[in-house]
């Protein structure tokens, strides 16, 4: 609103300044009566036809380009935005602005900045800014229009241009201490449990599920058969850990509240992966995709934690009716035919039905763990208000932290 009301404000005056320019150039020949009383506003008029023609060239001789695209950053940098504008017409442009964007992680606009430069004749121009990136997620930035002066500098033309790309900011590993310690995991017996080694040492195979760990497919096997065999164990034991990220909010937060806990469940979900792959545990990330899928991952690098934040849907308060939360991917992952030992929920709300869903899973023998994200601002003394709402899960052995999001 304030942006609207200040290019209506720019627009007002510039009409009160032609006004008065015109009335300033009538002025002599009114009062001369005569010839060279007409010289100021025919010139005035020349000029303000030269200068029309002036724009209307230089509106089809600029274009834009982006020296870089699909930036990939790490939560917290730095992007350095480069563009290029260049000027194929033989007029010199001594002013012009550009509005430079950025988007915000719904995909609005965030923020629109002027940057005004100038142009010589048949050259380029390369503006370049730094913008901090400081939550997760996929954002669009580039340059929306360009403004064009006249060479009397009062009037200027718009000149739409469509240049834009992506940049895409991946979670940092937290710093801090996860718990994941061995005495927190446990081995559960399975049917379909699968052999460490590449050797024969196995009793049967069985077609590829998502989430299988890439180690245990037999390779010969799979090239005769045209699709991928895992190797089964039958009495074998793992120690496998599945984390869930949960993107539905409590239904009062806030956009700017959203951002922190997407930050705070993400980075958390991947410091927890991190840990398992370096103890050689098997490990599956468990989220909602933007199609409102469940979707599987074993991330190993900046790549696939690239193509999670690409794919994941976007932390919601009003979510829509398809969209699971952690209390149904808890349910489903329960039900799983490749179902994980250790079940870890990384999520901003806790529901009854998810405790009741935590503990379903402990009485099936299995190991769940609750990671409860809160805002960077909560203190110590509102973190144990939020602790009473998961103290439940002490009866039943379950381990649950109270985390901030780290800022």
């Amino acid at each position: 609103m304030k942006k609207v009301l200040k290019q209506t404000y720019k627009k007002g005056l510039s009409i009160t300044l032609l006004l008065v320019v015109i009335a300033l150039l009538i002025l002599p020949a009114v009062y001369t009566n005569s010839l060279f009383g007409y010289l100021p506003i025919i010139a005035g008029t020349s000029l303000f036809f030269l200068s029309g023609i002036y724009l209307l060239i230089m509106k089809n001789k600029i274009s834009v380009d982006a020296k870089v695209q699909n930036i990939e950053v790490v939560r917290g940098q730095q992007v350095l935005i480069s563009l290029v504008i260049t000027n194929k017409s033989f007029l010199v442009c001594s002013k012009a602005k550009a509005d430079i964007f950025i988007s915000d992680y719904f995909g609005n606009d965030d923020s629109t900045t002027q940057t005004v430069f100038t142009l010589d004749s048949r050259s380029s121009t390369n503006l370049e800014f730094d913008v901090e990136m400081p939550h997760v997620g996929v954002y669009t930035t580039g340059i929306r229009n360009i403004y064009v002066y006249g060479f009397l500098g009062l009037f200027s033309v718009r000149i739409p241009v469509e240049n834009e790309f992506f940049v895409t900011v991946l979670p940092k590993e937290s710093e801090r201490e996860i718990s994941l310690s061995d005495d927190l995991l446990t081995d559960s017996p399975d049917a379909s449990s699968f052999a460490e080694n590449d050797g024969f040492d196995y009793t049967g195979v069985r077609e590829y599920v998502l989430g299988d760990s890439m180690k245990k497919i037999h390779w010969k096997l799979s090239a005769h058969s045209l699709e991928y065999m895992t190797k089964l164990n039958e009495t074998g034991l793992r120690s496998d850990v599945g984390v869930i990220l949960d993107m539905v909010a409590e239904k009062d937060a806030k956009d700017d509240e959203l951002l922190f806990l997407n930050d705070g469940i993400i980075e958390t979900g991947i410091s927890l992966i991190n840990l398992a792959r370096k103890k050689e545990i098997d490990n599956k990330l468990i989220f909602v995709d933007e199609d409102m899928q469940v979707s599987l991952m074993e991330p190993r690098s900046e790549y696939d934690y690239s193509e999670l934040v690409r794919n994941i849907s976007k932390i919601s308060s009003s979510p829509e009716k398809e969209m699971k939360d952690a209390e149904a991917l808890v349910l489903d992952e329960m039900q799983s035919v490749n179902r994980c030992a250790n079940i870890v929920v990384c999520t901003s709300r806790v529901t009854d039905g998810l405790l009741h869903a935590l503990i379903a899973a402990k009485n099936q023998q299995r190991n769940p763990m609750l990671f409860f994200i809160v805002q960077p601002d909560v203190s110590s003394r509102e973190k144990k208000v939020l602790a009473n709402k998961v103290r439940m899960l002490d009866e039943f052995g379950i381990y649950y932290e109270v985390l901030n999001v780290k800022v």
